[in-house]
């Protein structure tokens, strides 16, 4: 509930004039404090927010780099592939004009085959590896992408708090827990 008093709004449990079964705290706590907090929350994130989209456009560009390499890479390795195949094939041919025993064939033939299948391993690694870094690359982070508009905010309006707030409890003695929109997206860029 809210009282106002000399232009300034308190907010207090009212739980205790419907019913006995709670024991709610009858202190007071001015709305101005609550938006200071906030407010002050809000501006750490915000600058937050605005230097990890700084980090994220960095390691775009230098990523944007890495996959052209990547991409040149298994270009190469993919003929390698064909190589080793036509290198088959033409172990096979060697041996059915007689130009190769038997024995010279299954061993130029395994030894071939073993570096194909080492350079299909390795191409699919790095297909892996580029599938993940064209992923990370094109992924928006919902906290990011929300709180960095509000770098300059000045005041907690209601749309603000609508944007930036899932849940604001108050606790006894004043105490307040703000729980944040983009909890999660904000935990997993601070974890990296």
């Amino acid at each position: 509930s809210v009282a106002k008093k000399l232009d300034h709004y308190n907010y207090y449990c009212r739980t205790p004039r419907v019913t006995d079964q709670y024991n709610c705290s009858k202190e007071k706590v001015l709305e101005q404090d609550i938006l200071d907090a906030v407010l002050e929350g809000l501006r750490i994130r915000a600058a937050a927010a605005v230097e990890m989209s700084r980090i994220r456009n960095e390691r775009q560009q230098a990523g944007h780099a890495d996959i052209h390499s990547k991409q040149k890479a298994l270009l190469k390795m993919k003929e390698g592939l064909d190589k080793q195949e036509r290198q088959i094939r033409g172990l096979y041919e060697a041996f059915a004009l007689g130009e190769i025993d038997r024995a010279e064939y299954l061993a130029a033939k395994a030894a071939a085959a073993d570096r194909k299948e080492e350079i299909a391993k390795q191409i699919a690694q790095l297909e892996a590896t580029l599938d993940n870094a064209k992923l990370e690359e094109i992924s928006s982070n919902g906290f990011v992408d929300s709180f960095q508009q509000y770098n300059a905010v000045e005041e907690i309006t209601a749309d603000v708090a609508a944007a930036v707030l899932q849940e604001l409890l108050v606790y006894p003695e004043q105490r307040l827990e703000i729980k944040w929109r983009y909890q999660e997206d904000f935990e997993r860029l601070m974890s990296r």
